[in-house]
């Protein structure tokens, strides 16, 4: 017989604006994939709960140290990190990581810069770029980049994976 769930009221997360509804519904999607298979969500007062197996600072501890966040990346827009004139502190310090919990991040920044190599885009693409790009060609048979740490990773803060691109690729 399994331990009686934990009504645990996520009190930010309310049926209205849809983004806090949102929110509750994500909040229950990552603890039921990662955590517990069996938590159940519901509202209550306008006031999401979250029933599993996790009492509050569990879950707050799933968050902070355990949570594999989800890659989605969008490397084609300006400002996403990927190129030379983009604020990419944020990108530099998922890629120069090693806390297995960002490595599909890793890995999803490792084919970006590969697409991106591939189409020569140094810049953000236009819109005709862009119609261009919907045709990129499968990557070669068994020649697969393989994602290499640059020397400087070792001190985050200098890593650069826009300038060039390239020195994360062999």
């Amino acid at each position: 017989m399994s331990a009686p769930a934990i009504d645990v009221a996520l009190t930010g997360c309310a049926p209205v604006p849809m983004a806090h509804y949102l929110k509750g519904l994500g909040v229950l999607r990552l603890v039921s994939e990662q955590r517990d298979a069996k938590a159940q969500g519901f509202w209550k007062d306008d006031t999401f709960h979250l029933a599993s197996a996790l009492d509050r600072d569990a879950l707050l501890d799933f968050f902070l140290n355990e949570y594999r966040p989800t890659p989605i990346i969008a490397p084609w827009n300006g400002g996403s990190g990927f190129f030379s004139s983009d604020n990419n502190e944020a990108i530099n310090a998922i890629a120069c990581g090693t806390a297995e919990r960002f490595a599909d991040f890793r890995a999803a920044i490792k084919a970006a810069i590969e697409c991106l190599n591939q189409l020569a885009l140094s810049r953000k693409p236009e819109k005709e770029e862009k119609q261009a790009a919907a045709t990129l060609p499968e990557p070669s048979a068994g020649k697969r980049p393989r994602l290499v740490r640059h020397r400087s990773c070792a001190h985050r803060r200098q890593c650069k994976i826009s300038a060039p691109r390239r020195h994360w690729l062999e």
